[in-house]
């Protein structure tokens, strides 16, 4: 209008990631040999774009960006992995963006185990065979290793089995006849192989006295006055003793 023309003028206008940051992260530890969820905190987060770290050797499954002030991690832990604190980084590309590392954030266990002690029968009677099994678990997988049985309530004093090697299942087990009347308390001790920590358990058996039985033939006949010998006294017990 006036003295002048219409014109137009063109350009490009560049829009840049933001820089993201961590705040957070929940939970701070997971075991050896597990796949877990990781809630990670922070600010700058976008769907498909942002990545994530926890190391090179824990592996990153998938990325959910909740909120631009929160994503989910499904992380595998690898019976591999170094146990101990691990870095937590959030990157997102360029055009600007960048990375956010919380040091240490995470760390790695070694996981636990649980060793539980049944015996079959209980109560026995004295004499009677008698079958221990020591279970051991663990929420990282089926424990690997051996167990020693022990007659105590701690993982030492007398031996009654030694280094049993658990099976696919994580049982081991061994059988006697050799405990005497009472309650003696049987303790499992696992020795680990691999990547899991150590554990015991016990249990109580019941030994009932045994009812012995006696037998005794017709003793041979003798003359008035001729002193017993073993021909006549030569009664036999059930169990182990002297006759009085």
């Amino acid at each position: 209008q006036g003295n002048f023309a219409a014109s137009t003028a063109t350009g490009s206008l560049q829009v840049n990631y933001p820089a993201p940051t961590l705040t957070q992260v929940n939970p701070t530890s997971g075991n050896l040999n597990t796949t877990l969820n990781v809630t990670l905190t922070g600010s700058g987060f976008f769907s498909g774009v942002t990545t994530v770290s926890f190391g090179a050797d824990i592996a990153v499954n998938s990325v959910t960006v909740n909120s631009q002030n929160q994503i989910t991690a499904n992380i595998t832990i690898p019976s591999t992995a170094t146990v101990g604190a691990h870095n937590v980084s959030a990157t997102n590309p360029a055009p600007g963006g960048g990375t956010a590392t919380l040091t240490g954030a995470f760390t790695v266990n070694n996981p636990a185990t649980t060793t539980t002690v049944g015996s079959a029968p209980n109560p026995s009677t004295y004499g009677q065979s008698v079958m221990f099994t020591a279970t051991v678990t663990s929420v990282s997988g089926t424990p690997t290793g051996s167990v020693t049985f022990y007659q105590s309530a701690t993982c030492s004093g007398t031996v009654l089995a030694s280094s049993v090697s658990l099976n696919s299942s994580g049982q081991a087990s061994f059988s006697t006849a050799a405990l005497a009347a009472g309650s003696p308390t049987i303790t499992a001790c696992y020795s680990p192989t691999g990547i899991y920590l150590a554990s015991n358990g016990s249990v109580t058996q019941q030994v009932n006295q045994a009812t012995p039985s006696i037998a005794w033939a017709t003793p041979a006949d003798i003359i008035y006055g001729t002193p017993l010998s073993s021909t006549q006294l030569n009664a036999t017990s059930s169990v182990p003793g002297a006759f009085a």
